[in-house]
């Protein structure tokens, strides 16, 4: 067993496997071989200054501030790089096998991404699931579970995330219980577990803001990393591709080496 400090500055313990050893693995391209190509990215970070024009001042936004999406609002927004950068690192990354981490090498030294890294720079709740949970799950397209759907969203079963925001910004009337679950699910459907690239409302995730303290309870940092990592691991012939797609919230894996490599910032 050995130590290491984790982003925020807090010893940790961690098994010797998990150190990197002075000669580096096996890279995914030679260094001078890497794919420039593009990246799309489902996730939308500018939702997040929609959401918080849409709240801006009341005691809904202070509740947001405090919760498990607090961190999400504090982003260096304007400053983010996405595609270019993300894309970057996935190809400078040396192989590992492990499903569910990656190392990206930045001045020849590697950094690793998982999901405690992930946790650490979101600050999103990471726990395990309930048992027998799958992020793949998707409730039936029943009228039954559509009911609470045309009671918060409307009839329009095909309305998009950028509906959702011309919603919260467009009516001032609104009532503010309303508004606040319409930006719940713009912040999980369009910035951290969106699933297409044009987003829309997942049906489970409008049902579960029925209750906003079930809501804000789930593990949406354990949810989005799973889906992130799961596309941002592809084979060496994906990356080569004119267009790979990254799903979850793959800007974490910028922040991380914003917090690890400072001078990344500009």
């Amino acid at each position: 067993m050995s130590r290491r400090w984790s982003l925020r500055g807090k010893e940790i313990a961690v098994d010797d496997e998990d150190v990197v050893p002075a000669g580096l693995p096996e890279r995914l391209f030679a260094t001078d071989r890497f794919p420039c190509e593009r990246i799309n990215m489902y996730s939308t970070i500018d939702f997040l200054l929609c959401v918080r024009d849409a709240l801006n001042g009341t005691e809904e936004m202070a509740m947001l501030l405090r919760s498990c999406f607090g961190t999400l609002f504090r982003f260096p927004v304007r400053r983010v790089l996405m595609g270019k950068v993300i894309h970057g690192m996935l190809t400078r990354q040396v192989l590992t096998k492990k499903k569910y981490e990656l190392w990206p090498v930045f001045g020849g030294n590697p950094f690793r991404f998982s999901l405690v890294e992930f946790g650490e720079v979101t600050g999103l709740p990471c726990d395990e699931f309930e048992e027998g949970y799958s992020i793949d799950y998707e409730l039936p397209a029943t009228e039954e579970n559509y009911a609470y759907w045309e009671r918060l969203i409307g009839p329009d079963r095909d309305a998009t995330i950028a509906d959702l925001v011309a919603m919260v910004l467009g009516d001032t009337g609104m009532p503010a219980s309303r508004k606040l679950r319409l930006c719940l699910i713009i912040i999980v459907d369009g910035v951290l577990v969106p699933t297409s690239q044009i987003q829309k409302p997942s049906l489970k995730h409008v049902n579960l803001v029925k209750n906003i303290k079930n809501f804000l309870a789930f593990q949406w940092g354990r949810e989005s990393f799973a889906w992130a990592i799961r596309t941002m691991k592809p084979c060496p012939k994906k990356l080569r591709q004119k267009t790979l797609r990254i799903l979850g919230f793959p800007l974490a894996l910028q922040l991380v080496a914003f917090e690890l490599i400072p001078h990344m910032q500009g």
